[in-house]
């Protein structure tokens, strides 16, 4: 009987892994090291660097990535980043944030409380615009005020916040 060996994923450091904007506007994520930097405008934007330039922006940004504000989709730069445990609670695209938001109040609620702080911040974010909208995820009074205990906050107060600036304008 022949075996099978499990092949071995080495991360090659001149590869390149994509990376995806976690924030809802303005961020740069830069390479001390080469100068090179990407300026992202919205959520979901992309920009690709070298392994190697990444690991050495996690070296002086690191908080960047362990907290979520810039999504790395290479699991092998994920796991020689030491961030797999962190990663199992971040969402890649606003689909994602969906399924998520029709799950049960509990399982929102485990992920919220697990989730990385860039990755707490858009999920705030996204809630807010759809509130603002109606959508059927937050229609009920029921569903916003879950989302109001769980992340601390009153939309209310955050929608006469923006009036207030609006109007300023």
């Amino acid at each position: 009987m022949v075996s099978q060996k499990k092949k071995i994923e080495v991360l090659d450091l001149n590869d390149k892994s994509q990376v995806i904007n976690n924030t809802m506007g303005f961020f740069i994520l830069f390479n001390e090291l080469t100068n090179r930097k990407k300026v992202f405008k919205k959520y979901g934007e992309f920009a690709r660097f070298t392994n190697s330039e990444l690991m050495d922006m996690n070296m002086s940004m690191g908080e960047t990535f362990s907290d979520a504000f810039v999504l790395i989709k290479n699991p092998l730069l994920v796991e020689e980043m030491g961030y797999t445990e962190i990663y199992q609670y971040v969402l890649f695209s606003e689909k994602e944030i969906d399924a998520l938001l029709i799950k049960s109040d509990e399982e929102i609620k485990e992920f919220y409380e697990n989730c990385p702080k860039g990755m707490k911040e858009i999920l705030v974010k996204f809630v807010k615009i759809k509130i603002e909208r109606g959508e059927s995820v937050t229609d009920s009074r029921s569903k916003v005020e879950f989302f109001e205990n769980l992340f601390s906050l009153k939309f209310a107060d955050y929608w006469k916040e923006n009036l207030e600036i609006l109007k300023r304008k």
